[in-house]
Parts: C-alpha cells; structure tokens; sequence
C-alpha cells in the first residue's frame, strides 16, 4: 500500500505541471481504481481476488483532484452498466436469442466500492451533485421500463438477483449522500416522488428489497 502511494504521489508531482498529461492520467488513475470492482474473465478463470479493500485507504491519501475524478468516472461506469438486467442501446446481438434482448449486468462489490465512494465524497460537493443526478437518471430510467416482469424466469434464473443488485448498489449511495438531498427543497422533492413511485410500483418492497 505504502509502494503505491509513493509512485502515485511520484506520478501526480511530474504529470502536474502539464495540464493536458495531468487530465490524461488523472483519467486512467481514476478508471484503474474502478475497474478492480468490476470482475473480468481471466480474473475468473484464474481464481485471482484483487485487493479491492485496500482501494480506499489508498484513494484517502491521495489529492482531492484523484477523488473527483474517481467520483466521475464512477458515475459513468454506473449509466454504463445500468442495465438492470434488462434491454438497453448497448445491447449486442439482442434480437432474437431467446433472452427478451437482456444484456447481462455487470456486477460490482458492493459494499467495499461503496466504501471507495463515500471516501472520495469528502469535500468533493461540486461532484457529490453530479452523481445524485446521475443516480436518478438511471433510477429514473429504471422506472420507465416496461418489461421488468421478463427479468430472470427459466431461461435466465439469476436475472432478478442480478437486478436488485444493482439497485441496491445504487440506493446505498444515495444514502450515503442523503444529506446533500435535504439540503434544498426540490432535490428533497424529486426524490421524494421518485421513491414513491419505485415503491407504489412495487420495486421497492420488504420482500423483495427491503
């Protein structure tokens, strides 16, 4: 840990004096630190564990530019796999295999890129804004579909688990972020009546997410 803290401290102090460099490697800091939450094939295949835990205290230590940049990058990651388990743009090969044109999810750690983010918020207000937003877009999105009750079933039985995953990854960072929700009245207000409508459709209930 303390390895990694040096060169990237190292890194951040050359690339600095070079804006263009400095954007460019805060980019590529910033997706490296996300990507060890999402699983990939050769990480499965070869049974490694990333330290995913440790990604916060190292993130911690770092400047503040490094953790909004993180926070942004988050952000996009999450539109990106917000699937929910279901047919989206991104889809390949959609049509016709069987599947109601369902892109598998991708699954993220919860609870320790959780910890990554709630880390990174300190501070960073102008960022914590933008992914409130961006969370509700994609809660928002979620509520629109029209085809929730073809998640999951017999053809794809880990669908609706993968599903409310997904969600509840994305509920914990709204309350982890529920005081900058209350601090105005028409942020309290939106997402009032989102929760409310997530609930009265019955996304949100004590069976299946309480």
């Amino acid at each position: 840990l303390r390895i990694s803290l040096l060169d990237l401290q190292l890194m951040y102090k050359q690339t600095q004096s070079n804006s263009s460099e400095f954007s460019a490697w805060l980019d590529t800091v910033a997706r490296a630190a996300i990507d060890v939450f999402i699983p990939n094939e050769e990480r499965k295949l070869r049974k490694i564990k990333p330290p995913i835990w440790l990604v916060a205290p190292l993130v911690a230590k770092l400047p503040s530019e490094v953790q909004g940049r993180i926070l942004k990058v988050a952000g996009q990651v999450l539109e990106s796999t917000n699937s929910f388990g279901v047919k989206n743009k991104s889809s390949e090969n959609a049509e016709g295999n069987g599947m109601a044109g369902r892109k598998k999810s991708v699954q993220i750690d919860n609870q320790p890129f959780l910890g990554l983010i709630l880390t990174c918020l300190r501070g960073q207000d102008d960022q914590k804004e933008g992914l409130l937003q961006s969370l509700h877009s994609q809660l928002s999105q979620f509520l629109q579909n029209k085809d929730l009750e073809n998640v999951g079933g017999i053809d794809d039985p880990t669908g609706r688990i993968e599903m409310l995953n997904a969600l509840q990854l994305r509920f914990n960072l709204v309350g982890g972020m529920f005081d900058s929700i209350q601090k105005n009245s028409t942020s309290t207000t939106d997402w009032a009546l989102l929760l409310a409508q997530l609930m009265s459709q019955g996304i949100i209930d004590l069976n299946n997410n309480s």
